[in-house]
């Protein structure tokens, strides 16, 4: 069978859905008002009733985060309802993501490396250190899994995304390879394995 991305019959209109879009852009603002305005009040900065109001609001902003996830799990679905998903249909898709993704993530987890190393080496940040470990496990996107701390804690949502692209790539092409069933039953067990590691607490 040919690697090219192979349509279903009945596959949706391929149209970009423009509430999804509207929602990204929602909740974009939402993190980013969150970030800039929404921790003002566990600062202690005095802030006027209307202030008080609009960062109270915005406190709420971190919401946009899992609106993200539940739109990247929809738009993701959209797409295995459009392809067959063979081995190098599955590395094509996790690759095109990657590329869009790791440039700019590689570039800050660089900036923000070299900027603890010079803040250390200039007498600052002295309660905060990294190592070639750590910045390693970030360019791979594993640093929750490895145990190392975010050299910036905005950085843990992106590992997730990623390591979802790729259990979604793994399972896609199972259901390719073995059908449905196996994918299936692989899924379940990733459930309850999920369950019982925030249960437990284990990662």
């Amino acid at each position: 069978m040919s690697g090219s991305p192979v349509k279903n019959s009945g596959s949706p209109d391929t149209t970009r859905v423009v509430a999804i879009d509207a929602l990204r852009g929602l909740a974009a603002l939402g993190v980013m008002f969150y970030h800039y305005v929404g921790l003002i009040g566990s600062r202690n900065v005095p802030v006027s009733k209307v202030g008080g109001f609009f960062c109270k609001l915005a406190g709420y902003g971190y919401l946009g985060v899992p609106v993200f996830f539940v739109l990247s799990g929809y738009v993701i679905a959209m797409t295995a309802a459009r392809y067959s998903f063979d081995p190098r249909t599955g590395s094509r898709f996790l690759l095109r993501r990657l590329v869009r993704l790791a440039p700019p993530y590689w570039a800050m987890v660089l900036l923000t490396f070299i900027t603890i190393l010079t803040g250390n080496s200039l007498g600052f940040f002295k309660t905060t250190t990294v190592t070639t470990a750590q910045l390693s496990a970030h360019l791979i996107y594993g640093q929750n899994l490895l145990g190392f701390p975010s050299l910036d804690v905005a950085y843990w949502t992106l590992c997730l995304e990623v390591q979802f692209y790729l259990v979604f790539c793994v399972l896609s092409v199972i259901g390719y390879l073995y059908g449905s069933r196996a994918r299936i039953a692989l899924l379940t067990t990733l459930t309850i394995g999920s369950f019982l590691i925030e249960w437990f607490n284990l990662v």
